[in-house]
């Protein structure tokens, strides 16, 4: 595991650092376990671990899928492949999203399944499978669920040549046929799977392929709890595995708490002005406190206006615009704030808790917005609360 980005020694490298990325690895398992239980081997479970596990430290979650012996894993880069096998993992790998030949011809050795929906990429791919004396397995990304991003719209004719002709590339095998769900809405989803499974169903009689030679895959997270219908071969699981579920499944948890701490602790006199642009004026004489992270540690600038912090267990409201590696925090009401203390910044702290819900309100986007530029500068400090045996 690369040094430069894991801690595991809590007694002596977490309390070297500023900010870091706490992940329990315990939680980690326990969710795969449950979309295990819940498919019921009635499909197959990829577990997706593209960019870097959703921010989550692919080298440090990827020992547990190896354990719990999930079949296939999903990537989005040669690295996260590379971090499987090195990790163990002897099942299949594909890589969720199209890839440019470059990255096809170089991640070869780790026997990657490509995703295509396009002749020109399966020119390419016959080219780069015929000069390594190698077949290359191949998912073909239809759009039946009308997302129309690197999915190939089979429901015309002229599509289906198009498909006939992916599939009649020489070095190419099938092993799947697949579509993804822009939208988590249920009778998007319900409609999408006929769609999917009659144009898949066409596309295998045009070719002449066996259908049990082929896997036939659209669940990602939010469908796959909500639809089942939706499994059929394989559950494309990512987001869930992480626990940034739909809140009304009540199952999953969180792996991922964001902290920083107390840097220093200053008085400061009503009518004060604080931070860049001396944008909060300070209504009473007040205790701010210098927190070790700032939007260069992707605790991004919209996330202070209204929002707090946890130290002691108590929130500290942002009362700055938050600087490149600092910001400050009003610990007035909270007694005995000391330089050194942890503050978390999303995630949970005795009985008080930064939601996922205010985060994303605040950034105006999804979460996985930001946990996944959270990993970008962090170290990692992989907890064994709850870990199985």
């Amino acid at each position: 595991m690369n040094p430069q980005h894991l801690l595991t020694d809590v007694s002596t490298s977490i309390h070297n650092v500023g900010t870091w990325l706490e992940i329990d690895a315990g939680a980690f398992e326990s969710n795969v376990r449950d979309v295990l239980s819940m498919i019921e081997g009635q499909a197959l479970l990829c577990a997706v671990v593209k960019s870097d596990a959703y921010g989550h430290g692919a080298e440090l979650l990827m020992p547990s899928l190896v354990r719990l012996e999930v079949p296939y894993i999903g990537v989005g880069s040669n690295e996260e492949a590379a971090i499987a096998r090195r990790c163990g993992h002897k099942g299949r790998i594909m890589r969720v999203r199209a890839a440019a030949p470059q990255e096809v011809k170089a991640g070869m050795e780790h026997d990657i399944e490509e995703l295509v929906a396009d002749p020109q990429s399966a020119w390419a791919m016959q080219d780069i499978a015929a000069t390594s004396g190698r077949t290359i397995k191949i998912h073909l990304d239809i759009n039946a669920s009308g997302i129309s991003r690197h999915s190939l719209d089979v429901s015309t004719a002229s599509g289906q040549a198009c498909a006939v002709e992916i599939l009649s590339q020489a070095g190419l095998e099938l092993a799947g046929i697949m579509t993804h769900f822009p939208r988590d809405d249920v009778q998007h989803i319900e409609q999408a799977i006929l769609r999917f499974q009659d144009q898949a169903m066409t596309l295998l009689r045009l070719t002449g392929t066996r259908r049990q030679d082929v896997l036939l895959h659209c669940a990602n997270s939010y469908a796959a709890q909500h639809v089942p219908a939706s499994w059929l071969d394989m559950v494309r699981a990512g987001a869930v595995i992480y626990g940034d579920s739909d809140p009304l499944v009540g199952m999953f948890r969180r792996c991922l708490t964001f902290k920083a701490r107390v840097a220093s602790v200053n008085s400061y006199a009503a009518g004060s002005n604080v931070g860049y642009g001396q944008s909060h004026t300070l209504k009473r004489d007040s205790l701010l406190a210098s927190v070790t992270v700032g939007y260069g540690d992707g605790y991004r600038r919209a996330l202070a206006v209204g929002g707090d912090v946890l130290i002691r267990g108590k929130r500290a409201a942002i009362v700055d615009l938050v600087s490149m590696n600092s910001m400050m925090v009003d610990v007035t009401d909270l007694a005995g704030v000391s330089p050194g203390d942890e503050v978390v910044l999303f995630g949970r702290q005795g009985n008080e808790e930064i939601t996922p819900s205010e985060l994303e309100k605040a950034n105006f986007a999804i979460l996985a917005d930001l946990y996944t530029v959270w990993a970008g500068g962090h170290r990692f400090l992989l907890t064994e609360k709850g870990m199985s045996e």
